[in-house]
């Protein structure tokens, strides 16, 4: 996680999102990962964008969306 500018004790890979633009011809994939706690703050750095999604419990306020753009 060291160039997301974020730091998690424990990982779990949620998924793999594949996709294409119209027009072109690269194939993109998206590594989705969970955890419960992370410190710091998404960094965007080349072919990296960091996007966290917050979820709690609606009773504690929802959730939420913290990214770097």
């Amino acid at each position: 996680m060291e160039e997301s500018g974020l730091t998690v004790d424990e990982l779990k890979q949620a998924g793999i999102l594949k996709f294409e633009f119209v027009g072109e011809p690269e194939i993109m994939e998206v590594h989705v990962f969970t955890t419960n706690k992370f410190e710091g703050t998404p960094t965007e750095s080349e072919g990296n964008i960091v996007c966290v999604l917050l979820h709690t419990a609606p009773s504690l306020g929802g959730g939420g969306t913290l990214c770097n753009r």
